[in-house]
């Protein structure tokens, strides 16, 4: 997997991928795994937010 999706899922793309079935195909797995992938840069990017409004709240704090 990597770290940049090649696309945005919309919400029919993702009840297609829940709906797949038993064996999948090549493509089928691909779409799965673009997913993950895609999940996993989404919760990156939001612990990276969280940790900045933190630091800026910090900053308030101080001023």
């Amino acid at each position: 997997m990597t770290d940049k999706p090649d696309s945005v899922f919309t919400l029919n793309e993702i009840v297609g991928i829940e709906n797949l079935r038993r064996p999948l195909s090549v493509p089928d797995w691909e779409k799965v795994l673009n997913l993950c992938a895609s999940h996993r840069v989404l919760h990156k990017r939001h612990r990276l937010m969280l940790r900045r409004v933190k630091e800026l709240e910090e900053t308030q704090e101080v001023l």
